[in-house]
């Protein structure tokens, strides 16, 4: 049996139509117009190999959508923890904010000066009242040295 051109062929010296001549038959099944087809065997085979191709390719594919899907859950799921951090810090930013506004109030700063350092406001005496010339006509320099001095 020889093949060629993708058919089989049986080679035998009885085959063809002069004597002696060696003649090739073709193996399979003719058709109406002569023309030689595959064996049904072969093309059963040729079919299986065919509808394996085909339910492996879709296999593949319906494996890439199921890892895709997943992916794409577990890409979905960071991002919702991401935004619920987000809003979680952007509250402690909203607090520390609302902290800052109620420290700087300047009744705040008087409370906590009076109260928790001592401080109170100064009487005339505790006051130095300074000016470009001193009014008998002295350097400023000299005059607050000579107030700090006495």
């Amino acid at each position: 049996m020889a093949s060629y051109a993708g058919r089989q062929y049986n080679m035998n010296a009885s085959a063809g139509t002069t004597p002696g001549r060696l003649g090739a038959t073709p193996v399979g099944n003719t058709t109406a117009t002569g023309r030689v087809t595959a064996p049904k065997s072969e093309a059963v085979s040729k079919a299986r190999r065919t509808a394996i191709l085909v339910a492996a390719i879709v296999v593949a594919f319906m494996f890439m959508i199921v890892n895709g899907n997943s992916y794409i859950t577990k890409l979905q799921q960071e991002n919702n923890r991401l935004r619920n951090e987000i809003s979680a810090l952007q509250a402690d930013i909203d607090s520390m904010n609302s902290q800052i506004v109620d420290e700087t109030k300047i009744s705040r700063i008087e409370q906590v000066a009076t109260h928790q350092y001592g401080m109170v406001y100064p009487s005339p005496e505790n006051c130095i009242t300074i000016s470009d010339k001193d009014e008998t006509g002295t350097e400023l320099a000299a005059t607050i040295r000579a107030q700090a001095y006495n």
